[in-house]
């Protein structure tokens, strides 16, 4: 059985429930109306989904600890990614690692705290590598 593209996805009426997700996860609605028009380009939704389909607790399987410097950015109001997970990558980096709480913040970090995120990023990038 062959896939929708994603046109027939827009005019299916799964644009209008991925939109109510969207905003329900903290983005805007105007984010949300931006992120829905994208996935009706033809090859855009599959490209997205593919990458999900793509990883995995088992894609992970193997890779051994991470020995670089690492900054985690979590925020208290993300509904896709859980405290517990977000603090439990600390479990797996040996090199220097840096847990930043952004407060009030949902999932969608560069879109609500973009100024917040680009100082941390900024500072985390230029400290020096062991």
């Amino acid at each position: 059985m062959e896939r929708p593209s994603s046109c027939c996805w827009a005019r299916t009426g799964r644009a209008k429930a991925s939109r109510q997700t969207y905003v329900g996860s903290g983005l805007s609605p105007e984010k949300a109306d931006l992120y829905v028009r994208a996935m009706t380009v033809p090859g855009v939704l599959t490209a997205g989904l593919n990458w999900y389909r793509a990883t995995g607790a088992e894609s992970a399987s193997g890779l051994g600890d991470f020995d670089m410097p690492t900054m985690y950015v979590w925020s208290t109001e993300d509904i896709a990614l859980g405290r517990k997970a977000a603090e439990d990558t600390a479990l797996r980096v040996r090199g220097p690692y840096r847990f930043e709480v952004l407060e009030g913040v949902s999932h969608w970090i560069p879109d609500e705290a973009a100024e917040t995120l680009n100082v941390l990023l900024l500072d985390h990038l230029k400290s020096p590598t062991p």
